[in-house]
């Protein structure tokens, strides 16, 4: 790995492109973006019973979930709560930490997988500004990913290093990182896993390093087992198989299909560069990478894990490639540039002779068409997580209106009144009210009642009038005490301009209707009480 005049400056170079990202996404956002009240619930429910695991989350759904969720994250929440968190705050400024964590160990783990620091602080500039990374991480959820994201990136680092060398205190730390993994997130813990079978098969193909491999898988079952023991002898096994469908399980043979295809408003660099460079290493024969980023597409088709090793890809043809293809178009330029002193010409040569002298391996025409590339990247980013009106991609389910809507009903409604909550914000109304929402799918894998849930909540998504709202509580057997209608209604999966005609022509039919009393009304909420 090269050393010279890189130093340690490389491991924050990922933070440093990051900041105006996460300074931009806080100053757009008064509230938390998309949902995360059911994994501050879930912490809420832990400090209530003495920092143990409950045996349910109440309010979401009638008779509440069983808790299942890996409990690693959610006690360190739970604690911040403890000593006075807010918990939007929490939500909104959490996750950002996380991620400039994760970036600094992941520009580190890339580093030492690709024997180039350059290499890894680039990937991590490509990590830090990547939408389908800062979708789930940066966002409220990101409390818990981000924290997956950052032992993951760590467990990147320690398995190369393991399958490299064999140490035992590699292993030791492997072991660490994959039960804190397992004890955080489902989904990265199938992307560590995946991680370690393709280094065991490119970097220690052998007897010894098969052992390795499955020591750390059994050795981190064996570290989470106070979490999934204990839910275990209450739900039974079957709780983890119920859950494991919520993402259609493991396999996704159309991955490739979805990958290059990002739909955001600023189109980013880095999946079509990613491909490209998984093109490049393929020829020439480096098939680490790519087959890496194969295996994790089939077993989890989740974007936000092909752009980590993506990055290292782009990073890794640019850097391969690209840059040595740059440094001799700039050599034979300066060699046909004419020295006659006073031209420009002259000067400019004068200049990138004098840049170049600051080491052997600078490239001037490379550093800007390279600085060009991360500059437009930062800049689609910070694009994506500002959002807006019309287009934002990383919208808020929570508003001012819901906020006092939410205070209204602690004070006004008793414990046990049942609500149906149409809009985004009925993920996080259980967290803000104490009370019961009906029609809430998240969480509900657990139980197997996902589906169920789903349905019911598209099936009243559509209803513009009273009259569909009974029918469809007929239907499937709720008898809420209250409906509650949010004027931002769903941000994802409606037409133009939706949310506004439900709110306008349903909240019209709900005051007018003799089945529904009005008892609440602000900008944003009304909330109606069934006769």
């Amino acid at each position: 790995m090269e050393r010279s005049r890189v130093g340690s400056w490389y491991a924050v170079v990922g933070i440093l492109v990051f900041v105006p990202i996460y300074a931009t996404y806080v100053l757009t956002h008064e509230y938390p973006s998309l949902g995360g009240g059911l994994f501050l619930m879930m912490s809420e429910e832990i400090t209530a019973h003495g920092y143990t695991l409950p045996a349910r989350i109440p309010h979401y759904t009638s008779g509440g979930i069983p808790f299942s969720y890996p409990p690693l994250m959610l006690f360190v929440v739970g604690l911040l709560l403890d000593i006075g968190a807010p918990p939007l705050t929490l939500a909104r400024l959490l996750p950002g930490v996380l991620v400039a964590c994760a970036l600094v160990v992941y520009a580190v783990a890339t580093a030492e997988l690709l024997q180039s620091r350059r290499q890894g602080a680039f990937a991590a500039i490509v990590v830090a500004t990547a939408p389908s990374v800062l979708h789930l991480t940066l966002t409220a959820g990101g409390t818990v990913r981000a924290a997956a994201l950052l032992f993951t990136s760590a467990g990147i680092y320690t398995g190369v290093r393991l399958f490299k060398t064999g140490s035992r205190t590699w292993l030791l730390t492997s072991i660490g990182l994959f039960g804190a993994t397992l004890l955080t997130h489902p989904l990265y813990t199938i992307f560590f896993g995946t991680s370690y079978l393709v280094f065991y098969f490119w970097l220690d193909r052998t007897a010894y390093g098969l052992l390795r491999g499955a020591a750390v898988a059994a050795g981190g079952v064996v570290l989470a087992a106070p979490w999934w023991l204990p839910v275990a002898s209450t739900h039974g096994f079957e709780v983890f198989l119920q859950a494991s469908t919520t993402h259609d399980g493991i396999g996704y043979l159309s991955w490739y299909q979805e990958f290059p295809t990002e739909t955001v408003s600023v189109p980013s660099p880095w999946p079509p560069l990613a491909i490209l460079g998984g093109l490049f290493l393929l020829v020439r024969r480096k098939p680490l990478l790519p087959s890496w980023f194969i295996t994790a597409g089939v077993l989890t088709g989740r974007d936000e894990f092909l752009l980590v090793i993506g990055a290292m890809m782009v990073a890794a043809s640019l850097f391969e490639g690209v840059v040595p293809l740059l440094r001799r178009i700039e050599t034979t330029v300066l060699e046909t540039i004419e020295t006659k002193d006073g031209t420009a010409l002259s000067v400019c040569k004068r200049g990138i002779v004098r840049l170049r002298s600051i080491g052997p391996h600078v490239c001037v025409l490379a550093i800007l068409i390279l600085g060009l590339i991360a500059t437009y990247g930062t800049s689609s980013a910070a694009v994506y997580v500002a959002g807006g009106e019309a287009d934002d991609e990383l919208p808020m389910f929570v508003h001012d209106a819901d906020v006092a809507a939410t205070k209204w009903i602690r004070s006004n409604t008793t414990k046990n009144a049942s609500f149906v909550v149409i809009g985004d914000v009925a993920e996080w109304f259980p967290l803000f009210t104490d009370r019961t929402n009906l029609v809430v799918p998240q969480g509900s894998e657990w139980e197997g009642t996902r589906d169920r849930q789903m349905h019911m909540r598209d099936q009243l998504r559509p209803c513009r009038d009273a009259s569909c709202l009974t029918a469809r509580f007929d239907q499937f057997g709720l008898k809420p005490d209250y409906v509650y209608l949010t004027a931002s209604g769903y941000a994802r999966k409606q037409g133009p301009r939706a949310g506004e005609h439900r709110w306008t022509r349903l909240g019209h039919s709900l005051r007018q209707s003799p089945e529904y009393e009005v008892v609440f009304e602000n900008q944003g909420a009304l909330i109606v009480r069934r006769k």
